[in-house]
């Protein structure tokens, strides 16, 4: 196995599944003038209040009521900090409000966030396939326009079924992170509107990411050795998968051709009177391809990958069905729901993006030496 590093480029959220509510999961508090949020623990509380009804039927009051767990807390354990409470406390810099939702990050068993090696092998699945169907003019006829997924082009191309897929030769370990504080976050959208801003505040949500310059170290393994003794029962290995080095060159060129897609796309609507913040977004996205572009150093193997929540639509799909000629009839109003409201605008009409107009889920991911 070869070891990966793996370097928060811009913040990451991958979802727990959990939304929490302000006040009675999570709490905001002040201390040595930062802004803290704090995931409060329900076993945490119930060793604090023990067998005292009254107590646990105020909890249950406050949960109802939809209050903040600190004044419970201040009366019924009068001696406990947020520490004594809390799974984990996270820096912010936002400004909570009462009706505000968390959407939290995966943790493992111990309590540390993480990537999935799932979630990583995914994001490069669909960086090979992309590669693949662009040089190839059959795959559309495979889609499925009334039911929009990869499928069929996938056993077409990658394998028909799970033991003949070649990705189950591609072995990926979770990365652990924990090294540093996770951050709370508010999310925007720039959303194309014909009348109102482009910048849409009016759909934010707070989530749980892991920050810029945090990093981790997992395994990887292309087990070419196995795919030789097994190729004749198997799909063929495309080029790009040939090697490693090979698979993050592509990685790196997939990346960078929907971020200088998407930095094109935002230029020509810069001059909208609308288009408010998309200045900022702009000169993100290049910082962005100026890290892509350091990946092209001869004297280590690294490429710029993007995943999780925030991604949009473009680079969870890979874009790859964009090309086909009959996207905008029967992909798009299947793919966009709602479409004949929006039908005038091009898709996908919105990007997520932090307070600072800065998008989510960029990794880099750097080749060990053994």
């Amino acid at each position: 196995m070869s070891k990966v590093k793996i370097d928060i480029v811009s913040r990451v959220h991958i979802g727990s599944g959990e939304i929490l509510q302000y006040g009675s999961d999570f709490i905001n508090f002040q201390e040595g003038g930062d802004n803290y949020v704090g995931i409060i623990s329900p076993r945490k509380i119930m060793s604090l209040i023990k067998n005292d009804t009254k107590a646990l039927d105020a909890w249950i009051a406050t949960i109802e009521r939809k209050k903040s767990i600190i004044d419970f807390m201040k009366t019924y354990a009068p001696k406990a900090i947020t520490d004594d409470y809390c799974f984990r406390i996270d820096h912010t810099y936002e400004t909570l409000k009462e009706n505000d939702t968390l959407q939290t990050f995966i943790h493992n068993g111990l309590g540390d966030p993480y990537i999935p090696g799932s979630s990583i092998k995914g994001a490069i699945r669909t960086a090979v396939l992309s590669n693949i169907i662009n040089k190839k003019n059959e795959v559309e006829n495979l889609v499925n326009p009334t039911r929009i997924n990869a499928k069929a082009i996938e056993q077409h191309l990658l394998g028909e079924n799970p033991n003949k897929d070649i990705y189950r030769f591609l072995k990926i370990g979770d990365a652990v992170f924990g090294n540093n504080y996770e951050n709370i976050v508010r999310l925007f959208s720039i959303n194309e509107r014909e009348t109102n801003s482009y910048w849409d505040t009016s759909k934010s949500q707070l989530v749980e990411t892991l920050m810029p310059k945090d990093s981790s170290v997992c395994e990887i393994k292309l087990d070419l050795k196995a795919y030789g003794y097994a190729k004749k029962y198997v799909q063929e290995f495309p080029e790009c998968m040939s090697s490693l080095n090979k698979m993050f060159s592509t990685i790196n060129q997939h990346t960078k051709s929907l971020l200088a897609h998407e930095i094109k796309y935002w230029q020509d609507h810069i001059n909208n009177p609308n288009a408010e913040n998309v200045d900022k977004y702009i000169k993100n996205l290049e910082i962005i391809m100026e890290q892509i572009q350091k990946c092209k150093d001869p004297s280590k193997t690294s490429c710029i990958l993007r995943l999780g929540a925030g991604s949009g639509w473009r680079f969870i799909t890979g874009a790859w069905a964009e090309t086909f000629e009959k996207f905008n009839e029967s992909i798009v109003p299947v793919a966009r729901p709602q479409n004949q409201r929006y039908s005038n605008y091009n898709f996908p009409k919105s990007r997520r993006v932090d307070s600072s107009c800065k998008p989510l889920g960029f990794i880099r991911m750097t080749l060990l030496e053994d």
